[in-house]
Parts: C-alpha cells; sequence; structure tokens
C-alpha cells in the first residue's frame, strides 16, 4: 500500500526536479546543441540578434506554486527589445530516462494536456473523500486527475509544406497558457510552442510576452526559423 502510494503521488514535476541534477551536457549552448543534435538528430542553431541569458536547467512550474506540472528549460534568450524571452526545451520529449512503458504519459501531447489542465486550474491529483461512516483515519488513495479536454479548442496544429520549409519536421503545436501573475514581473502572456516529427523527438518551446510583445506574436515565433533543423530519418 505505501509503495503504492508514493508510486501515485510522484509528479512529473518531481521526475524534472531529480533530471536537474542529472545534467547530460555542459551548460553552454554548444554542449546544448551537440547533445541534442547526437542523441535526438535535431540541428539548434544559436539564434541570430538574440541576447544569450545563460540559463540552463531551469525546473519551472506552469502557473504559481500550487500546480506540479512544469518543465526542465534552458537554454534562454531574450529579443534586444526586451518584449519576448524563448525559452528552449533542455532536453528533447520523451524524455529519454522514461521507461519504455510509460513513454505515452510522458509524450508531447501528454505534456500539452498536462500544462493546459494545470493552466485551466484542473488539480494534477486527487484525493478519495473521506466517507461519512469513517470513524478513524485511513490512508485514501491519491489519483491522477483525468478529466478529459477538448485538444483541439485549445492546440493550433500545423502541418505541411511550411513546416516541413522552416523546420523539416511533420507538425507544430501552438497553444495559449494563461498566467495567473506575469513571468518575470513584466511578461503577462505565454505560448507554448511544439515542433515535432513522427519517429523523432519533439521540441517544447516557451515564448513570454509583455503586452506590447504580444502584439507582434508571430514575428517573435519565427525567430525559431531553419534554427531547429530535423535530420533526416
Amino acid at each position: 500500500m505505501k509503495q503504492t502510494l508514493i508510486c501515485l503521488v510522484l509528479s512529473v514535476f518531481s521526475f524534472l526536479v531529480w533530471a536537474q541534477e542529472n545534467i547530460p551536457y555542459e551548460k553552454t549552448f554548444e554542449g546544448y546543441s551537440n547533445y541534442i543534435f547526437e542523441n535526438d538528430g535535431i540541428r539548434c542553431d544559436l539564434p541570430h540578434e538574440l541576447i544569450d541569458l545563460k540559463e540552463y536547467f531551469v525546473v519551472q512550474r506552469v502557473i504559481g506554486e500550487n500546480s506540479n506540472v512544469g518543465s526542465i528549460y534552458g537554454p534562454v534568450f531574450q529579443t534586444p527589445d526586451e518584449n519576448c524571452i524563448i525559452q528552449y526545451p533542455a532536453l528533447a520529449w520523451p524524455l529519454r530516462f522514461v521507461k519504455e512503458e510509460k513513454i505515452n504519459d510522458f509524450s508531447y501531447k501528454a505534456q500539452i494536456v498536462r500544462e493546459m489542465k494545470a493552466a485551466l486550474g484542473y488539480p494534477d491529483y486527487i484525493t478519495s473523500l473521506k466517507k461519512p461512516t469513517d470513524t478513524i483515519s485511513r490512508f485514501r488513495p491519491v489519483l491522477q486527475d483525468t478529466t478529459s479536454i477538448d485538444f483541439d479548442s485549445y492546440v493550433t496544429t500545423i502541418v505541411g509544406k511550411d513546416v516541413k520549409e522552416r523546420f523539416n519536421a511533420d507538425t507544430v503545436y501552438i497553444y495559449n497558457i494563461p498566467l495567473q501573475e506575469p513571468f518575470k514581473e513584466k511578461y503577462a502572456y505565454c505560448t507554448g510552442l511544439v515542433i515535432a516529427k513522427e519517429g523523432s523527438a519533439s521540441m517544447n518551446f516557451k515564448f513570454y510576452f509583455t503586452a506590447e510583445g504580444k502584439v507582434a506574436e508571430r514575428r517573435y515565433l519565427d525567430y525559431l526559423d531553419e534554427q531547429i533543423w530535423y535530420a533526416e530519418n
């Protein structure tokens, strides 16, 4: 019973904290790009014009302190006008540390759903209610929330020639993440962008915008064009 309970309450975020302590590459863009290319076949070029904030393996929750949904980011860049911050994924998804039978739980689509549910206020885990007939304290099972959301209502899916020309990939997913409070006290808007290719790992980015930056969102998303490139399978 105790072992089962521990397995149930172990969250993705807890796993990410563990991964943060097992950094597989030097905290430089060169170390990062070499690792991603050698392990995932994805070329990452140093973005032109952007300011490298020298942030690597930053474990970050989606919203506030009440959610355990998050990921690891870095490198992190800022645009010269300071209206946008772009967080690269520290590791491609699914995480290579995950056992084969757990791949679906850590897939990029599962992570998008997890992030959106957290941003919309759904709990990570739920605890069964105490029964009226209970007279003594007892263990109550802790289960992952299974509430379903309509993926297409929250996520824009782009396929076709444009994605092929920009990243040599199959699909791009774009979704807005509501923030309870501004990121770094300045960036009130967040957009997730996932680049995916069949048979390959995905790259999950976060873009944070000021109000002025949000107006020009497409221009900032274009900073990734041809800077992320999938090798042929």
